[in-house]
């Protein structure tokens, strides 16, 4: 998700660049791009949020297991399965 966004937002600003340098009003070319490029941006920020915070739910799971005793038993076991 993040390296489709990432691709779409570059290739959008790679028009956008070469609009400017051929002296064309990108604006009136394409209105729905800025938006477009909001939304993606939002979408991406999401996105590595959510991969970094899996990550370090996994890096807790796996290499420091001994804070799950703190949690209840089904909560600890839920984790468990879910990051395998």
């Amino acid at each position: 998700m993040i390296a489709i966004t990432g691709l779409i937002m570059l290739l959008l600003a790679g028009n956008a660049v070469a609009s400017y340098k051929a002296r064309l009003d990108y604006s009136e070319e394409r209105p729905w791009s800025l938006p477009t490029m909001h939304t993606l941006w939002r979408l991406r920020r999401l996105a590595v949020i959510a991969a970094l915070l899996l990550a370090l739910g996994s890096i807790l799971v796996h290499h420091r297991p001994g804070w799950l005793e703190y949690l209840p038993a089904r909560q600890a076991q839920t984790l468990r399965d879910f990051y395998g």
